[in-house]
């Protein structure tokens, strides 16, 4: 299963990071322009997809914003553990699908974070 997570939040940061194909002039001008943006997290699934984040981000676009983080939440049962797994806390691979989908829409780039905590 933690092989399972690893390898879907790779897949999704390469997605994440694919460059756009508007040519090397478009990337070199973005990588050198400041990134404006937040870290979006949630602690639910489904949570990602619904309208309501959809809204979230089209008023974040409307700031100037231009990157987002989304938070994967991932659990462990303590500090020591070595297992690593998802719960109904963790946002599904169609979650974060949709919403990196919304955030290139709006023309925003990001990355992904997993965040590991004891589960509660």
């Amino acid at each position: 299963m933690c092989i399972t997570v690893l390898a879907s939040l790779l897949a999704l940061t390469a997605i994440l990071l694919a460059p756009d194909v508007k040519g090397l002039a478009a990337q070199t001008q973005s990588q050198t322009q400041k990134r404006k943006g937040i870290s979006y997290a949630t602690w639910w699934s489904g949570q990602y997809s619904h309208p309501d984040a959809d809204l979230a981000l089209a008023n974040l676009a409307d700031t100037g914003a231009n990157w987002i983080s989304l938070i994967v939440t991932q659990y462990q049962d303590n500090i020591s553990s070595t297992t690593i797994y998802s719960t109904t806390a963790t946002p599904t691979d169609a979650d974060l699908i949709h919403v990196i989908t919304q955030a290139h829409g709006l023309g925003a780039k990001g990355n992904t974070q997993d965040s590991r905590g004891p589960c509660q």
